[in-house]
């Protein structure tokens, strides 16, 4: 930490009175002594008894404020146990801890300390949901904040703060990928930052897999993901290791390493159900089910799906916070479900059942009016009838491109559909068509491989500089 370490005592006492506007005459009434004394200690001309540094601070309000260099030592290693109970989510202890952290903002030369302190005690703030309070702290260092001044660690929290700011606290499906890039950015410098404390944790390597895989970004999911799983006890991660577990799955399928996927995605599946977390059953069986529907288990695949079914019978019992921090979660599962259980009934040629799910889909669909949900429940129908013009082009110009749109959560859709058509355009001969296809797929591969990947050579590329600036 940058710590202003060359001032006298008497000079910081004299920052200390003039940012509190009081005069020299006011603190020598205070204190007893002499307006031409109190000038003498201000410009190191005088000694401080330990009775007189105790009157002074008395008059100035500071008594717990860290003047001296072993006081300063020891906020600085409160400070880190404050920062460490944050990030161990020990939140009622930290908020125990917070006014004794405080006397720091009286100090007007500790620039960087009041920085990092009001930093930490925004993350806490946003911890108790008064987003208002918390973003307004963020603001306050924004405008004080001179980069090449600061701390690493001042730095790193900002860039967290920031970075979690665009990305709507974690609603990140809800940003723009403008955000999600700028976002992606500020995590990256953060992870990057040499800082002596504030060290890359479980939340920040999670925000970085969530920008990389609302990019498509698989592989760097993977990598982030798989980083958090080998760094930190189950007891560190609770019901977050159980998300991740799940995002593992449907990367790993993504990415063709199904057998993986199976175990992640069943594995979250009775996490959840321990958990009594009804929406992430609802999602890991989803996902359990397309995860058997691409090892060719249709049976076991409908199983999944059809116990995914007992977690939408009753909606308003699954929403609940879900709905009000994630809109349209529940949903949005909902619809794919609907759309997956379609396919998979046409794939094992039940065709009866199949239309009966798509006139239910259809009927649900238009009774909460959405173009997704009409579209997941149309296109199985137009699989039936592919062989005609209109569902083949359903299917290549508003099917594909809307699963695509809605992103990485339903890639292994997009990807089957794509498979599916191309191989009908194959067999019509319509060959352009097939290759247009086949381009579409190789996008999605290729995204799934770079998407996002340049910000992280920008990102160390930027920290070289850094260092190699400093010698």
């Amino acid at each position: 930490m940058n710590s202003p370490d060359n001032l006298s005592l008497g000079e910081k006492i004299r920052q200390i009175r003039k940012a509190k506007g009081l005069s020299q005459e006011n603190m020598a009434y205070a204190i007893k002594k002499s307006r031409i004394f109190v000038t003498r200690l201000e410009n190191g001309q005088a000694d401080f008894t330990p009775d007189l540094l105790a009157a002074i601070k008395k008059f100035l309000e500071i008594e717990d404020a860290p003047l001296l260099a072993h006081e300063l030592e020891v906020y600085k290693d409160r400070l880190r146990v404050w920062y460490e109970m944050l990030a161990a989510y020990r939140f009622t202890e930290a908020r125990d801890m917070q006014p004794l952290l405080a006397s720091i903002v009286d100090l007007p030369y500790e620039r960087d300390l009041i920085m990092l302190f009001i930093l930490i005690e925004a993350s806490l703030v946003y911890m108790e949901w008064d987003i208002p309070a918390a973003d307004a702290m963020v603001d306050k260092v924004g405008a004080m904040l001179v980069p090449d001044e600061a701390s690493p660690e001042t730095r790193a929290l900002f860039h967290r703060h920031i970075g979690v700011r665009l990305i709507n606290r974690g609603n990140i499906d809800t940003v723009s990928k403008d955000d999600v890039v700028k976002a992606l950015g500020h995590f990256l410098a953060a992870n990057n930052m040499n800082s002596s404390f504030v060290k890359p944790n479980e939340g920040l390597l999670r925000n970085i897999a969530n920008c990389y895989y609302n990019l498509g970004n698989v592989y760097k999911t993977i990598q982030y993901y798989e980083q958090i799983l080998k760094d930190y006890t189950p007891d560190q991660t609770q019901i977050i290791g159980a998300v991740i577990r799940r995002a593992l799955g449907v990367c790993y399928c993504l990415v063709g390493e199904l057998s993986k996927a199976k175990v992640f995605c069943e594995l979250a599946v009775s996490q959840f159900q321990v958990f009594g977390i009804d929406f992430h059953v609802l999602y890991s069986l989803v996902y359990s089910g397309i995860v058997s529907l691409e090892m060719g288990d249709h049976r076991e695949a409908l199983s999944f799906f059809y116990k995914a079914d007992d977690y939408v019978s009753d909606e308003t019992s699954l929403k609940g916070a879900i709905a009000t921090t994630f809109p349209d979660s529940h949903n949005n599962m909902r619809a794919l479900l609907i759309f997956c259980k379609a396919l998979c009934l046409l794939e094992m040629k039940a065709f009866a059942k199949a239309k009966e799910v798509i006139k239910e889909g259809r009927a649900w669909a238009k009774k909460h009016n959405r173009e997704y949900y009409t579209v997941l429940t149309e296109a199985p129908a137009h699989l039936i009838t592919l062989h005609d013009i209109n569902s083949s082009d359903y299917i290549h110009n508003v099917a594909i491109p809307t699963f695509l749109a809605k992103g990485t959560n339903v890639y292994s859709m997009a990807l089957r559909l794509c498979k599916i058509l191309e191989a009908h355009y194959m067999k019509r001969g319509a060959t352009r068509k097939a290759l247009e296809v086949a381009g579409i797929q190789r996008d999605i591969y290729k995204t799934m491989l770079y998407g996002g990947s340049e910000l992280e050579l920008d990102s160390r590329r930027s920290l070289h500089e850094q260092k190699t600036s400093n010698f």
